[in-house]
């Protein structure tokens, strides 16, 4: 049988097993940790890169839209001034 004194050097070296363990097991998980934000930062920055540019296709293609649609306006008011020009010579009435 043991006796408490056994029981309580037991539960010393169970204990001291469980501590050096964990701390083990904690040293491990935050080297992991820390490759794993390594990691991280630099997808993110890829993907901040990626946003970036993505960013300044965007502004370029809506400023060729505002061209575009500022040529086609234009060129619509022109065209109807020379449909109304001619409706007017020929005195057609416009729809």
């Amino acid at each position: 049988m043991l006796t408490k004194t056994d029981i309580t050097k037991i539960r010393k070296v169970v204990r001291d097993e469980t501590e050096s363990e964990a701390k083990t097991t904690r040293r491990e998980l935050q080297g992991e940790i820390k490759l794993l934000r390594i990691e991280l930062q630099k997808e993110l920055k890829t993907i901040t890169g990626r946003i970036k540019d993505l960013e300044g296709q965007t502004r370029k293609v809506r400023k060729d839209i505002e061209l575009m649609l500022g040529f086609f306006d234009r060129e619509y008011l022109d065209l109807q001034k020379r449909v109304d020009k001619v409706e007017e010579r020929l005195g057609i009435a416009s729809a």
